[in-house]
């Protein structure tokens, strides 16, 4: 049905782009660019209409493209760059105007702000690559790269008022109407906000960076498979010597203020966010959406089949206070839906103060489906300092979550919270270590998780040392930290999951200090778990505070007291390996045998497990987010579509088998794909990049 309704989506936008082409056709003369220089292009985009390049080369601007009539830039089938040279914003799109643009590269746009503005709004630095203010911009297999954005500075008699301007969205810019991107890339591109000197006040309205690619102020913007790559968004940094707070950062790639937000098929990959540092009697700026930034404002928000790949957002430093991060990947105040995306290698602070959500941070409403969060790491600041902080505590190295979230059918895999370091230096004030909630799922507010995986997460606290003694910071909740409540889980597996209160002078796990449930710790009110299945064993336990709803549940060791409501406690619920198909969904099997295996409460029991196989299988559900439907299959291939496009193939035989992996689009001729060695568990993975043709797989063994 999602797919359905996508196909729907991108057939309305190319109806809309057919329209757009034929009225532009039938209204406008055409106009053709055969010499690849700006006096040409002008010269065929003065009447508006369909423009086609037909050559190749670099078009130098010496000026911005003003378009006030709808207009067509077709460059498919040519290799053509439109170059600002680093000196100007290459096109405006003017008010009640269409812009599309095909197959156009659009390089090095630059917007220095005024420096001597007389109000803030004058100091702003808007879209580098394109302006679109009350108009609308479709772009088709094009890319942006090398556009920056340079907030200004106001200047006043009165110092308290000489601030920075904003820098907002590097290449391109939607004050207000519609912007679609589809197959487009976006690489390299930066906002950077004005100088700020606010004696002591960190902004989010003075020197601060919305979007280091794309600020959406208002309307509706549209992402299809599209890439964005190493943009950045930096605040402004107090002056050395001033008194000014530091500029906020926010969205590397993407700022969306106001509107609706649709994402499908896009991948974000090392994106970063750099708040404004202020090195003296001030505050740093505040950090957020390492990748992307949603807004309370953006009333509909929407992503599916999308990645998110070690973006980050650093924290921000200063004397007299550091400031916090906030979403490694994205920040959400808004009401997002996330269908199977992923979320790997992001990362939230380590610098600045307190850290929240190593791939999200949620203050709005969040829904979670078919999603994988696996080696993302939030980790709070150092201590120290004048007053001798402690370190700064971490939280949520997946997700954090201080709104409302619902999580279905997804799997955390190795996430980290981990305090910051306390300060041990001789001289300095002694600070103890920052603590470290929740490795997988930090929550503040309503949770509910259903159908999903926790496996290798850890919360750990931070690290100091002082006359001899060891003061670490505490770990709590290796998989979900849950306070306040209300919290429901049901039918979630958790394995070999951690807390620990920090790392000893050998580098490992203390036992030492406070830490608990390496698999959950709940400490709030209304705390519900149902059918789930918590296999740790570690000394930190696998439970830490009790569950005031407790049905059907085993744990392997007797910490979480299930056995009190009817469930097992000290009971191995013998789960195979963690099954990890590369981009696919992972899953831990549960094994022939296993006690979980049709013990579920039937009034509990969900429709589908976390694969979507129905349940029961049995005469009853089983515990955990799989459902048993037989022993894994020797000797058998699946494929599935992973979100970046690729073909994930999984493997099933005998340990050690030795063969190759085939296609056909014919079922005669078979050519190589990739050689298959299965590992200690019988199993073997790789992607396959397809083409167009219709093919067919299989695995030849040869012993």
């Amino acid at each position: 049905m999602e797919s359905f309704f996508r196909t729907l989506r991108m057939l309305r936008i190319g109806i809309v782009l057919g329209c757009v082409l034929l009225m532009t056709q039938s209204t406008r003369a055409d106009g053709r660019v055969t010499v690849c220089d700006a006096t040409a292009l002008e010269a065929a985009m003065a009447g508006g209409g369909l423009v086609t390049l037909e050559c190749s080369g670099t078009i130098a601007l010496s000026r911005t493209l003003r378009v006030t009539r709808d207009t067509v830039l077709d460059a498919s089938g040519q290799n053509v760059t439109l170059d600002g040279g680093g000196a100007l914003r290459l096109i405006e799109v003017s008010s009640g105007a269409t812009l599309r643009l095909m197959g156009l590269h659009l390089a090095n746009g630059a917007v220095m702000s005024n420096t001597n503005a007389a109000t803030p709004s004058e100091a702003d630095a808007l879209g580098a690559a394109v302006l679109v203010d009350q108009a609308e911009l479709w772009a088709t297999n094009c890319v942006f790269r090398g556009h920056s954005v340079q907030g200004g500075l106001v200047t006043n008699a009165d110092i308290v008022l000489r601030v920075g301007g904003l820098g907002k969205g590097g290449a391109v810019c939607l004050r207000s109407g519609v912007a679609t991107f589809l197959g487009c890339q976006f690489q390299g591109n930066h906002a950077a906000g004005g100088p700020v000197v606010l004696f002591g006040r960190p902004s989010e309205n003075y020197g601060a960076a919305h979007g280091g690619a794309i600020c959406l102020e208002r309307g509706t913007l549209r992402l299809a498979k599209t890439t964005f790559d190493s943009n950045q968004a930096i605040g402004a940094s107090s002056p050395g010597g001033g008194y000014g707070g530091g500029g906020a950062a926010l969205g590397g790639a993407v700022y969306a203020e106001a509107g609706e937000v649709e994402i499908d098929g896009c991948r974000f990959l090392d994106n970063q966010v750099h708040p404004g540092s202020a090195p003296r009697n001030s505050l740093a700026g505040l950090s957020a959406g390492g990748a992307l930034y949603l807004g309370t404002n953006i009333t509909q928000a929407s992503m599916s089949s999308s990645e998110f790949i070690s973006n980050v957002c650093h924290g921000g430093t200063a004397i007299l206070g550091n400031a916090p991060s906030m979403g490694g990947a994205i920040f959400n105040a808004s009401t997002l839906r996330c269908l199977r995306s992923v979320f790997r290698g992001n990362s939230a602070g380590e610098t600045g103060a307190w850290s929240k959500g190593g791939a999200i941070f949620n203050s709005g409403n969040l829904v979670l489906v078919g999603s994988r969060f696996s080696g993302n790491k939030v980790h709070g600041g150092a201590g120290g300092g004048p007053a001798g902080d402690r370190g700064y505590d971490a939280s949520g190295g997946g997700l954090f979550s201080e709104g409302e979230a619902r999580v279905e059918a997804s799997a955390f895999v190795s996430n980290t919270a981990a305090g910051g370091d306390g300060d041990w230096i001789p001289g300095h004030v002694f600070s103890k270590g920052g603590s470290g909630y929740g490795g997988g799922i930090y929550a503040g507010g309503f949770l509910e998780v259903q159908n999903s995986v926790f496996t290798g997460n850890l919360a750990v606290g931070g690290t100091a040392y002082w006359d001899g003694s060891f003061h670490p910071g505490t770990g709590f909740g290796g998989g979900i930290n849950a306070v306040r409540g209300p919290f429901r889980g049901v039918h979630l597996t958790f394995a070999n999951n951690l807390a620990s209160a920090g790392v000893d002078a050998e580098g490992n796990l203390s036992t030492e200090g406070t830490a608990g449930g390496a698999a959950i710790s709940a400490s709030g009110t209304s705390m519900t778990l149902l059918n789930s299945i918590v296999a740790e064993t570690s000394a930190a336990g696998g439970c830490y505070g009790a569950f005031t709803t407790s049905k059907s549940n085993l744990s392997a060791d007797g910490s979480c007291d299930f056995g009190r409501n009817g469930g097992w406690d000290r009971t191995d619920p013998r789960l195979g390996a963690l099954n990890d198909p590369g981009n696919a969904m992972p899953f831990i099997p549960l094994l022939d045998g296993s006690p979980a295996i049709d013990a579920g409460d039937a009034t509990e029991c969900l429709a589908t497990d976390q694969r979507g196989v129905p349940r029961p299988f049995g005469a009853r559900c089983d515990l955990g987010a799989y459902e048993w439907n037989g022993p894994l299959p020797a000797n058998a291939l699946e494929m599935e579509r992973a979100p970046n496009g690729n073909l994930s193939c999984h493997f099933v035989g005998l340990i050690s088998a030795v063969g190759v992996l085939e296609s056909s689009s014919d079922l005669k001729d078979w050519a190589f794909e990739a050689s298959v060695v299965t590992d200690a568990r019988g199993w073997w993975n790789t992607n396959v990049v397809p083409d167009l043709k219709v093919k067919f797989f299989r695995v030849r063994l040869s012993n």
